[in-house]
């Protein structure tokens, strides 16, 4: 360092309070369109510090592997803030590439890497190599890993801890997986309860006297977090929706994550409930009288060789209060296999768990990022024209799907052919 640089720090970061706000990020995922999120450098520093030292216990000599964008919420501070709280080093990709992935791991040497749910998905999706365990790697850190491919995607590449985390944006509740279990976000030390939801009618069930009902031990339901009084204070509470009075106590008030979490048995864990993230209110749909989970039908039609995407959503029937299943699916090859799909959706998926409708996704080339949106795929539904799209439906009693036409739309929207 040259003679004339201070090694303190700026006189700027004496007028610099951890309840000051470290940075802003916008959430494109919100009804409504994107919403600006304040981090405080309280909250960057804490969850900066539960990764380096709890959750990875990083040493100076470890190197991250980052190509993931830094614009990500939780990529700020389980890479960017690990890394600088731990002392360690960081190579940064300039984007996320499947072929690219273990070679530059190996060239720079990384210990460890941040994921996402979509990216260990588009690596299990690449071609087996013999030595793909033949790396550095000894650890990750993210979230949306799912448990169908966890135990697949250690094994595959050597990595010995998964740091899988789990935290709502507005962050009353975060939950990490410290003691290192297989399929599960881990623990939370903050007040909680996994709640009875409705999904006909969207809402928490409640029972005698209006308390939240609480689910069964490893039934699904969705996770409510209880807020302290300082932010029951600072926030208008009784005009959020997203809050929930009266859930077990009179007076006590809990934030709504919208996002449903089962209880998981993980063997011994300090008497620790563990949870395993299901996936959002959204992403479940009703059909005929079946909850049923878009993100496990998702699982099992992209483990399909000539899927290279796929997005499955529930769409509104008229004529009823419930919402069939819909797969929106890019194919590896210039037309989809609508056979070979076909035979696997009917051995692999239960019946009732099914996609009534699939569209065949075109003309997405370049423009395709690491997740498809759904908000656009839900409002264009079954549509046989939709942006120019296949759709083809499953009749009841059927094996094969067939292409919807513009006749066979009208009657199902007039109600004279069933779904």
């Amino acid at each position: 360092m040259p003679s004339d640089y201070s090694d303190g720090n700026p006189l700027e970061t004496n007028d610099i309070n951890m309840d000051d706000v470290a940075y802003c990020y916008f959430n494109p995922e919100t009804a409504g369109g994107p919403k600006l999120l304040k981090v405080t450098h309280d909250k960057f520093h804490r969850l900066s510090h539960y990764v380096s030292s709890a959750l990875l216990d990083l040493r100076k000599k470890d190197r991250m592997y980052l190509c993931l964008p830094l614009y990500y919420a939780n990529t700020m501070f389980s890479g960017f803030g690990a890394v600088v709280l731990s002392g360690s080093s960081m190579f940064l990709s300039r984007d996320f590439s499947e072929s690219k992935f273990i070679s530059e791991i190996r060239e720079y040497g990384a210990s460890w890497f941040a994921y996402s749910g979509s990216m260990c998905n588009s690596l299990m999706d690449q071609k087996v190599m013999i030595d793909d365990h033949e790396n550095p790697i000894t650890k990750c850190v993210g979230s949306g890993l799912r448990a169908d491919i966890w135990v697949k995607f250690k094994q595959r590449y050597g990595i010995d801890k998964v740091g899988e985390f789990y935290g709502a944006d507005e962050g009353y509740g975060w939950f990490f997986n410290l003691l290192n279990k297989d399929k599960t976000v881990g623990f939370c030390t903050r007040n909680h309860m996994i709640a009875k939801y409705d999904f006909i009618e969207n809402r928490v069930v409640t029972g005698y006297g209006g308390w939240c009902r609480k689910s069964k031990k490893y039934e699904t339901g969705v996770l409510l977090v209880e807020i302290d009084e300082e932010t029951f204070l600072n926030i208008d509470c009784d005009r959020n929706s997203k809050f929930v009075h009266n859930v077990l106590r009179r007076g006590d008030c809990y934030f709504n994550t919208g996002d449903l979490l089962r209880r998981v048995d993980v063997g011994f864990s300090f008497l620790l409930n563990h949870y395993e993230f299901v996936g959002r209110v959204e992403d479940y749909c009703r059909w005929k009288g079946a909850n049923i989970s878009t993100i496990e039908v998702s699982g099992a039609i992209d483990s399909v060789d000539s899927v290279e995407y796929c997005c499955v959503y529930g769409v509104a029937i008229p004529g009823t209060n419930e919402r069939a299943g819909m797969a929106a699916i890019v194919s590896t090859d210039s037309e989809l296999d609508l056979d070979g799909l076909s035979r696997h959706i009917n051995e692999n998926i239960p019946h009732y768990a099914r996609p009534v409708f699939l569209r065949e996704l075109r003309g997405v080339g370049e423009k395709r990022t690491m997740r498809i949106e759904s908000e656009v795929l839900k409002y264009e539904a079954f549509h046989p024209n939709s942006a120019g799209d296949p759709v083809f439906i499953l009749r009841p009693g059927a094996e094969n799907y067939q292409l919807l036409d513009a006749e066979l739309y009208q009657d199902l929207i007039s109600g004279v052919a069933k779904c």
